[in-house]
């Protein structure tokens, strides 16, 4: 179940920065369940389209393999956020 804090910090400007470490840090499984909790599912879309919970998501998104990131650009692509959220994802291996 979500909380209600981590929800806030993905969306607060200062904030987001500890989450963003949080997602780089993560071993594998607490990464996994923080991207299913927090980023994945519905809220991708409209976390991807935020101006500050964009940077987590593209951060985030670094993290998954092929196949998975397939599946995002499709559904992203849908609504029209794709573009808008690798322009935030810059270049591979810079922060």
């Amino acid at each position: 179940m979500p909380n209600a804090f981590i929800e806030t910090i993905v969306r607060d400007q200062t904030a987001s920065r500890l989450f963003e470490v949080m997602l780089a840090v993560a071993p594998d499984p607490l990464f996994a369940a923080l991207w299913s909790t927090y980023l994945g599912g519905d809220r991708l879309s409209k976390l991807a389209g935020h101006p500050v919970a964009n940077f987590i998501v593209a951060k985030a998104i670094r993290r998954l393999d092929a196949d998975a990131i397939d599946e995002i650009v499709a559904a992203l692509k849908r609504d029209g956020t794709a573009r808008k959220l690798v322009g935030a994802c810059g270049s591979p291996g810079t922060d």
